[in-house]
């Protein structure tokens, strides 16, 4: 089994996971930075979601652009290069905000997490961080939870990985951007803060 069949598992089965457990089938999506894939994408197939993508890099947009089956959502999708702790998007507008991976890029981890915040309406809400999701069969979880940790370099870049996403660092994150209403996701090797509006 190879790497790039498991990310695309990942992203299916997230997608199908998100909305099984909050039954957001329709109205707007945020997806709030890239990260190997677009979660948004796939969400896009089993939903009536319109979709907004936002994301600094151009090149990340670009290359989703370019993702097989892009053209048959091009009515439903929105490429939005933007700065992240400044989304041009009114107060309360967003249904559902995801971002898978993205979140430990993030220079401004806090001001991104207030933006999120910021556009979810009344009882919407965002799912935020990184893990391979419930739903991923054991024996891929395994293979990209070695592959995840054997790609840093040595103990301290493996200690600072697993900090950065700790259910700690989150609950840190979350308390200091002044979100309301939050928890943590448990979801080895990674975790999950669900945002509610």
């Amino acid at each position: 089994m190879d790497m790039k069949k498991v990310m695309e598992d990942i992203y299916r089965l997230l997608a199908r996971q998100i909305l099984d457990d909050y039954g957001i089938k329709s109205g707007l999506c945020l997806e709030v930075g890239l990260d190997h894939g677009s979660l948004g994408l796939e969400l896009l197939k089993i939903s009536d979601l319109h979709l907004i993508i936002a994301e600094p890099d151009a090149r990340l947009l670009d290359a989703v652009r370019k993702k097989p089956g892009f053209a048959d959502f091009m009515s439903r999708v929105l490429l939005l290069p933007t700065t992240l702790t400044k989304l041009p998007l009114p107060d309360a507008s967003a249904d559902l905000v995801i971002s898978r991976g993205a979140l430990w890029d993030w220079e401004d981890k806090v001001g991104v997490l207030k933006e999120i915040g910021r556009v979810l309406k009344p009882g919407a809400v965002a799912f935020v961080g990184g893990g391979p999701g419930r739903y991923l069969p054991p024996e891929e979880r395994e293979l990209f939870t070695a592959k995840r940790e054997g790609a840093q370099k040595n103990p301290a870049d493996l200690e600072k990985f697993r900090r950065l996403r700790s259910g700690e660092e989150l609950l840190r994150l979350g308390k200091e951007a002044g979100l309301k209403d939050f928890k943590l996701i448990p979801d080895p090797p990674g975790n999950w803060l669900e945002i509610r509006g």
